[in-house]
């Protein structure tokens, strides 16, 4: 029986797990759908580059993430008085989930946040928020574990039909 493109990316994408200590997780996100909608699979590989040539004494591994949060904005539509044309707002929303896109790294050691936030503003076409959080031997397996029985992320239903690289290991060469 052979193995469907899906089973296959994540066999491949663990044993990449595997490959390393990965104690350390950032993850860079969008502030609204809309924003990663657009911008998400070009600033992908622009921030990967960036962040594997600033970084280039430490290995990455990088992976395009869908996430379902509560919304921060909400579009709604006004009539000015005077006018009486229909103008576009964006407000902070009260209620309400939306799916978007966010990108994550795996490193094996800490990074510079100030210099990880400059690399983000300058490659990256919006406004983006950084988190980051180490990770335990055990966050890792359950995350593994998660990998490997969840069904994959949808993300030709959240981007279309454009070509996306769903993950990547960055500078191999620092494993050594």
């Amino acid at each position: 029986m052979s193995e469907s493109p899906d089973e296959r990316t994540k066999r491949v994408f663990i044993q990449h797990l595997d490959l390393a200590d990965w104690s350390y997780q950032y993850s860079i996100f969008y502030y609204d759908k809309k924003d990663a909608q657009d911008f998400a699979i070009g600033d992908s590989q622009k921030l990967r580059k960036a962040i594997a040539r600033k970084f280039n004494d430490r290995p990455f591994l990088y992976r395009l993430c869908l996430l379902y949060r509560k919304k921060r904005y909400e579009s709604a539509e006004t009539i000015d008085e005077k006018t009486g044309e229909a103008i576009e707002t964006t407000e902070i929303s009260e209620t309400g989930y939306e799916e978007t896109a966010y990108h994550m790294f795996f490193t094996t050691a800490k990074l510079s946040f100030k210099d990880l936030q400059l690399v983000v503003d300058k490659c990256c076409a919006s406004q983006m928020i950084i988190r980051n959080r180490t990770r335990s031997e055990e966050q890792i397996v359950s995350y593994k574990s998660a990998v490997k029985n969840q069904r994959s992320h949808n993300l030709k239903n959240f981007f279309g039909n454009k070509k996306i690289n769903r993950f990547s290991f960055l500078n191999a060469k620092a494993l050594s």
